[in-house]
């Protein structure tokens, strides 16, 4: 394997706000906290040691949550039990990424967003050798949106979960998930490391009850020798914690009206507004359902249900069952920072972005903001793909071109005919515009006509260099077909590949050791994409 790196701006698939916030365009200072560089992290200490976390509830929430692994036949990792007492210690900090529970980890991008978490934690106890920095992968068991968790693609193989459950995904019964475990195992094909990962597997969702549990089985299994801790918030005692915020949001609409502004602002500059709020950003949240709590006269509702409130009574229920009360996109972050003693969040693209609408709202609560990192990204390129590349001459910048104008390079370089009538067109524009003086001179409205007669003649020059480049593409078919398989190959769908497979084939066949040759390559404060050669 061997490492070639991209920029970010080259790639062409990554919005302007995240490459405008990457350069630290003065546009977008006031939506957030830090930069995103290793400088920040003194400002970000500094705001961590003022505030107040139960450290001792966080970590005996975990030690619950652990124990759950070794009740189903699991072990963890010293490293990580190790971790999870060190949160004790106010001179221990933590790193965090966060995703939905996705079967089977879903997207590659998962497996990014966590190894580059383990790295970033790795470069910040380098770098500041009096303190412990641990990553903590956050997962999202209060998500409700099961149809964007329930399915994967190995290979070219789309693979799907079909349940009838509601509620908080982390809650679900795995029972029914057997024959979808069964299609992922079976398209994975004789590899080195297919026994390994198939016990991993069957460890995670047969030994399990929950998605939760199983989720945070299989993880540890993969990242538990790197120290990685993994967080399950839906937690009374967790909620208790964030208690106090729950019921002034709810009442006061602070997150509404402040992410509102702060909308208004980014939207006036030109960026799109990834979220946007709700009067109650928050649900309410029962074993088989997660509804929306709105306002109904003076009193609330919860959508979906038969369930009223006055203001009295909905202050009551926040106070003595706070663990009913499910944060949404707007207000989870809060709640994670409130939690957890975090020096930095690893998001992708989108998250970058709808963190820049949450600043206010973290100073209305007086909550240190987090140093924001984009995820690293990653492009896998097996053998094929980068012999096929090299001989049609391309270099790895080129890969991220559309097909079709690889095409149209690869011809025009190929061909032993000139196809490029740019030299004539530069010519018939100096000609016709002498002929323009000439006509001007005689008459003004006759400059017009000239820069009229030029428009039709270049688009009919146009034309004709596109049939003489049509003609000559049908010269090279394999080669065309050649770059359109690459293309597809490895950017599914018109997309990352990040985005669309999953790492199931990647690591029966390369075990660990592309984990580890991702760690190196990843810098959490770069701004390239990791192209790895396989």
């Amino acid at each position: 394997m061997f490492t070639e790196y991209v920029d970010y701006h080259d790639t062409g698939y990554f919005s302007q706000t995240v490459l405008d916030y990457l350069v630290g365009a003065k546009a977008l200072d006031e939506f957030y906290g830090k930069p995103p560089v290793l400088n920040s992290v003194e400002s970000v200490l500094a705001q961590q040691k003022t505030k107040s976390t139960n450290r001792s509830v966080l970590v005996n929430v975990l030690k619950e949550q652990y124990q759950r692994i070794e009740n189903s036949g699991g072990k963890v990792n010293d490293l990580v039990k190790e971790n999870i007492r060190s949160l004790n210690s106010a001179d221990s900090y933590t790193v965090t990424t966060g995703h939905q529970l996705n079967i089977f980890t879903g997207p590659l991008y998962t497996i990014y967003k966590i190894l580059g978490t383990i790295a970033l934690a790795k470069k910040l106890s380098s770098a500041h050798p009096d303190i412990r920095v641990m990553p903590v992968f956050w997962m999202a068991t209060e998500d409700h949106d099961f149809a964007e968790i329930n399915h994967l693609n190995v290979g070219d193989k789309p693979i799907t979960w079909n349940q009838d459950q509601g509620g908080a995904v982390g809650r679900l019964d795995i029972k029914s998930i057997q024959p979808a475990l069964g299609h992922v195992l079976s398209s994975l094909g004789l590899n080195p490391y297919l026994h390994d990962l198939e016990q991993m597997c069957r460890d995670a969702y047969l030994k399990n009850t929950n998605l939760a549990d199983a989720t945070r089985y299989l993880y540890n299994e993969l990242f538990g020798s790197y120290g990685l801790i993994i967080v399950d918030a839906d937690n009374a005692s967790l909620k208790n914690e964030f208690a106090s915020i729950i019921e002034q949001d709810i009442f006061q609409q602070h997150s509404n009206i402040l992410v509102s502004a702060s909308n208004k602002k980014l939207e006036s500059l030109g960026y799109h507004v990834q979220v946007h709020p709700r009067e109650i950003n928050f649900f309410y949240l029962q074993k088989n359902s997660r509804e929306r709590i709105i306002r109904e006269g003076e009193g609330f509702k919860v959508l979906n249900t038969t369930l009223r409130y006055s203001s009295d009574e909905l202050r009551t229920e926040i106070r003595q069952f706070p663990e009913r009360f499910s944060p949404n996109v707007i207000m989870r972050p809060i709640y994670q920072e409130v939690i957890l003693p975090n020096l930095a969040y690893i998001g992708g693209g989108a998250e970058v972005s709808y963190w820049l609408s949450l600043k206010t709202t973290f100073l209305k609560y007086q909550i240190p903001f987090p140093i924001l990192l984009l995820r690293n990204s990653a492009l896998l390129v097996d053998e094929i793909s980068r012999k096929r590349t090299d001989q049609l001459g391309f270099q790895t910048i080129d890969l991220f071109k559309d097909p079709r104008e690889l095409v149209k390079l690869y011809v025009l370089r190929s061909s032993t005919k000139e196809l490029d009538l740019n030299k004539e067109l530069t010519a018939l524009k100096e000609i016709l515009g002498a002929i323009e003086s000439k006509a001007f001179a005689v008459d003004s409205t006759l400059g017009e006509s000239t820069r009229a007669i030029y428009a039709r003649t270049r688009n009919m020059i146009e034309a004709l260099e596109g049939k003489m480049l049509k003609a000559e593409k049908d010269k090279f078919d394999t080669e065309m077909s050649q770059i359109f398989k690459i293309n597809q190959k490895l950017f599914p769908n018109h997309t990352l590949q990040e985005r669309v497979e999953n790492f199931l084939p990647y690591y029966a066949r390369y075990g660990h050791t592309l984990f580890e040759t991702l760690l190196e390559s990843f810098d959490p404060f770069g701004k390239q994409m990791t192209v790895i050669n396989l």
